[in-house]
């Protein structure tokens, strides 16, 4: 093996590990943030991330739709 495809191989794994360290960072700093949240915020931030709509995380936690929505405003609120 040359030097040149050493390098280029070398050049390949450190990228790959620039990008699990970003995705790393981006996870831990969601855990921190969301340490903020009550457990009942939790529960509504959890479904938020699949993209489920205020009516179905408040038929899914047997809420009424306005207390989602304020937990909502919450979570935003502390997330910034």
């Amino acid at each position: 093996m040359n030097t040149n495809s050493m390098n280029q191989g070398l050049l390949e794994e450190m990228s790959n590990m620039r990008e699990k360290l970003s995705e790393l960072e981006t996870k831990l700093v969601e855990i921190i943030k969301t340490e903020q949240l009550s457990p009942a915020e939790k529960q509504v931030y959890n479904f938020m991330q699949q993209g489920l709509s205020r009516k179905t995380i408040a038929q899914r936690l047997f809420k009424s739709e306005h207390t989602v929505k304020q937990q909502v405003k919450s979570i935003r609120r502390k997330l910034g």
